[in-house]
């Protein structure tokens, strides 16, 4: 487990159970370990280490949250999302 200063709230590795507002409707956050592969002006290109088939998945970026856009790809160990994209790409059935 680790402490997200910001949000005030004690997380384990993959999830986050505290929610956050996307256009006003708020929702749950996932956060996923992996690997920036590449990233364009609207989507990364992203590495899961839960994804036992090594598959990439691309993620827009208006669904991940305080994502620096100036990072290197490999700095970045982990995205945080909002939980619908994580279910969408199969990260995880909650």
């Amino acid at each position: 487990m680790f402490l997200d200063k910001e949000k005030g709230a004690k997380m384990t590795k993959f999830q986050k159970g505290y929610e956050f507002k996307i256009n006003g409707k708020e929702e749950e956050e996932w956060e996923e370990e992996g690997r920036v592969i590449a990233k364009t002006d609207k989507a990364v290109l992203f590495l899961p280490h839960s994804m036992s088939d090594g598959a990439e998945c691309w993620f827009p970026k208006s669904q991940l949250i305080d994502f620096d856009d100036d990072m290197e790809n490999e700095e970045i160990e982990s995205l945080t999302m909002s939980l619908w994209i994580a279910k969408k790409k199969g990260l995880t059935e909650k």
